[in-house]
């Protein structure tokens, strides 16, 4: 791996710090998808046939269904769990491994975190090996701001993939490239949309009130004022509520009074906070 892409996904794997406010129902993350499809040789969906040895040297049995990346033939394959916290494959699962090293001595680095079990419906599964194959071809691409910019392209597409794995996967992927700042008007527009539609899983929507929180753009800000008066999530209006509040914006205070007629209560208790905390910054200046 270039020092570069080392770089880069160093930069990804800060967006659990970044992330964590966001919402309760964001993934706990040990490696990013992204990460470990950037770095894998192989990556495999198969069934768990065997788990053996002890914590320190355990060792997987599996039959490959299907090469996601690289080219492994169907069929047993074994390989052994390094790391820490190594997951605790069940029996009769079907997952996607990512593997290291070669054949016949297969390794994989994912964590208890990182274990990828394979959706039910055919849309969720196409979609997680669509997300993988693509992580997986920002490795060919070598200019650092080229790189982050697909990186960014392909996360925000991700973020209305049919798998709920890689809509937040894409988040956390979003959250860490703030760092980076490449984010302009349209894709304020594109997170903005995503936020306040009543199509967007209550389990992602707030989590996009953060990351317009996090874009240091011009837009952002009026974008959260417009989340707060259009989302369709009562949840959604709050979180952009108290967002807007936290910025002690004295031209936000005609935004956040309109919010006071809101009909969801949250909505209203949260501006009238925002306010009175926007009042008290006044006062004392």
């Amino acid at each position: 791996m270039t020092a570069a892409m080392k770089t880069l996904l160093g930069t990804i794997g800060a967006a659990l710090a970044l992330a964590a406010p966001a919402s309760a129902h964001l993934l706990t993350r040990g490696i990013p998808l992204s990460e470990l499809a950037a770095t894998s040789p192989a990556a495999v969906i198969g069934r768990v046939a065997q788990t053996s040895g002890d914590a320190g040297a355990r060792t997987v049995a599996l039959t490959v269904e299907e090469s996601v990346l690289g080219d492994v033939a169907p069929g047993p394959l074994r390989f052994a769990l390094e790391g820490h916290h190594p997951p605790d494959y069940a029996v009769g699962s079907r997952v996607l491994v990512f593997l290291d090293g070669s054949a016949p001595a297969w390794r994989s680095r994912q964590t208890a975190l990182d274990v990828v079990e394979i959706p039910a419906r055919p849309a969720e599964r196409e979609a997680l090996i669509s997300a993988v194959r693509g992580y997986a071809g920002l490795r060919t691409v070598r200019e650092r701001g080229e790189r982050i910019a697909q990186l960014k392209t392909f996360a925000l597409q991700n973020l209305a993939s049919a798998s709920a794995r890689v809509r937040h996967e894409a988040l956390l992927d979003l959250m860490a490239l703030s760092e980076a700042n490449p984010f302009g008007a349209q894709d304020v527009a594109q997170v903005t949309q995503l936020a306040c539609s009543p199509e967007t899983p209550a389990t992602l929507a707030p989590g996009l009130v953060v990351l317009l929180a996090a874009i240091r753009v011009p837009e952002s800000g009026p974008a959260l004022v417009s989340v707060m008066k259009r989302a369709a999530s009562s949840q959604v209006r709050a979180r952009a509520a108290r967002v807007v509040g936290a910025r002690r914006d004295p031209h936000s205070v005609p935004a956040l009074r309109e919010a006071l007629r809101d009909p969801a209560l949250e909505v209203r208790l949260t501006a009238q906070r925002a306010l009175e905390q926007i009042d008290a910054v006044q006062r004392r200046s």
